[in-house]
């Protein structure tokens, strides 16, 4: 499996077991009914970097963001 589509199916899993809880941060707007792309962004440090990443992008056109806690870090994943 490539890196890119790793992460989305480590991504998925994941919002499956805690269920959009637990190590999840989201933006204030649920995520989309309908059909969306999602984005892995980039990998932070620290949750409020990405938390203020996922900000800059919902700022900037994209509908909603969540920070994952993974092995390299916070996870910054956004949908159109």
């Amino acid at each position: 499996m490539s890196g890119k589509i790793s992460r989305l199916a480590i991504f998925s899993a994941a919002l499956a077991a805690f269920g959009l809880t637990g190590a999840v941060s989201s933006s204030a707007s649920a995520a989309p009914a309908t059909a969306t792309a999602q984005h892995f962004i980039a990998h932070y440090s620290s949750e409020s970097q990405c938390k203020g990443g996922g900000e800059y992008y919902v700022r900037h056109g994209y509908s909603s963001y969540y920070c994952l806690r993974e092995s390299a870090g916070w996870g910054l994943y956004v949908w159109d």
